[in-house]
């Protein structure tokens, strides 16, 4: 296998041709090399006559211009959206309707107001379901405050 590897070697060289270099390999690659030198000494002496020039008198001014003129006009966008809003205006309707229904049956007791009622529920959340619903309310009520307000100022 070794004298096989071998053979095919020798005839790969064999076919090869022999590499003779032309007649003026010599004075081509001086050609290159002194055209290479010429275009060196050439951008020597160009960048040696110019200095560096340094921005224009306004150039701070014309990139600050071209900054503001891009900036995007702000959109307001509410947090709570008016479906929302209407959400929680119907809660608050439903509270105000359950506190203006008569006392149920099994309230009969003359004592005990319709505001008493709604209490009594009331009282049955759990503290920490009232506390969060308070939060909430207080929450949304600031953010509509707030809206109402950055758009009277916007549109002044």
């Amino acid at each position: 296998m070794k004298a096989n590897k071998n053979n095919v070697f020798k005839k790969v060289i064999k076919l090869a041709a022999d590499e003779n270099p032309s007649a003026n390999f010599t004075a081509n690659i001086m050609q290159t090399l002194e055209a290479d030198a010429q275009r060196e000494m050439a951008l020597k002496t160009l960048l040696n006559e110019d200095e560096a020039v340094g921005p224009s008198f306004n150039f701070t001014a014309n990139v600050m211009a071209g900054i503001t003129a891009n900036k995007p006009q702000f959109v307001y966008k509410p947090i709570i959206t008016k479906r929302a809003w209407l959400g929680i205006a119907a809660l608050l309707l439903v509270f105000i309707t359950l506190a203006c229904l008569p006392n149920p049956t099994g309230y009969n007791n003359a004592a005990q107001t319709r505001m008493n009622f709604l209490v009594s529920y009331i009282a049955q959340i759990p503290l920490t379901y009232l506390a969060a619903l308070i939060v909430a309310f207080a929450l949304l009520t600031t953010d509509y405050l707030a809206g109402r307000l950055k758009r009277q100022t916007l549109s002044a």
